[in-house]
């Protein structure tokens, strides 16, 4: 008898062992990162080859299929849409980034002063070819309907603001820093989706959030911060070389069946801002 209760207790200490260890390991491995494949992604495009043993990524067809890993465990962490994001549990899973669709800035001389949506009406301002079709562009044009939009090559438009001739341009919010950087005499008169969502009463919408499990939060900090700093690392890396931002979404199947073309036209029109919460 005595032997007995002997054994269950050490099967019962086993168990706690392993148990913890368990625990032990999966708060030392990687934290399992999840994205879907498609135009939402391209920021994401360095992430593969950045991982390591921080973090892995995993790629996949579509939100439902990532979503379900979410469910089942095989994912720590994911980029979701902001909708998909509701039907997530609040208890078990925090939100930690979020990306925001970056805003048209209206850049114009100091002297000009700052500009209002209704102040735009007959006016002319360049744009870069590369925004036509851009959803800001639609905002902006609803809202000021009499505003006359130029589109011009965005080499010609950063020259003219070198020379001091550039009179009014509507440019991504990246670009727009960089022309601010270069020339004292300019400065941004209006931000477009603060000028238009500020009338709506809402901030600007959230394209995708980074959602992670509350214990991967607690236990793997270091490493989840890793993953957060590589994810802006990636979003910084495909602004700069849109070309090879979109061969690296092909070669690790982000791309969602566009090609790197499409996808090269797509990341100026939908850039984004990066935000960590």
């Amino acid at each position: 008898m005595k032997n007995g209760r002997l054994i269950a207790i050490l099967l019962a200490l086993l168990a706690v062992v392993v148990a913890l260890s368990a625990i032990s390991f999966r708060s030392g491995a990687p934290v399992r990162f999840g994205v879907t494949a498609g135009p939402d992604s391209w920021w994401a495009c360095a992430l593969p080859g950045y991982s390591g043993s921080d973090y892995t990524v995993a790629v996949y067809p579509d939100e439902a299929a990532l979503l379900a890993a979410l469910r089942e465990g095989s994912l720590d962490a994911a980029q979701v849409t902001a909708d998909a994001l509701s039907a997530l549990s609040a208890e078990e899973y925090e939100t930690v980034a979020v990306t925001r669709r970056a805003t048209l800035t209206l850049v114009q001389p100091i002297k000009a002063g700052t500009a209002s949506l209704s102040q735009l009406s007959g006016q002319t301002a360049l744009v870069p070819e590369a925004l036509r079709g851009s959803q800001e562009l639609a905002l902006l044009q609803a809202a000021a309907p009499g505003l006359m939009l130029v589109f011009t090559p965005e080499d010609e438009i950063l020259s003219a603001a070198r020379d001091g001739t550039l009179e009014r341009a509507f440019l991504s919010a990246e670009t727009a820093a960089r022309v601010l950087s270069e020339n004292a005499n300019l400065h941004a008169a209006l931000d477009l989706a603060s000028a238009c969502f500020a009338a709506a009463g809402t901030p600007a919408p959230a394209a995708c959030v980074v959602a992670v499990r509350s214990e991967t939060l607690e236990q793997a900090p270091a490493r989840l911060r890793a993953l957060l700093e590589a994810c802006e690392s990636s979003l910084g890396y495909a602004k700069k070389s849109h070309q090879k931002a979109a061969l690296l979404c092909v070669q690790y199947g982000l791309d969602g069946g566009y090609g790197a073309a499409e996808i090269r036209a797509m990341i100026p029109r939908m850039g984004y801002a990066w935000e960590a919460q």
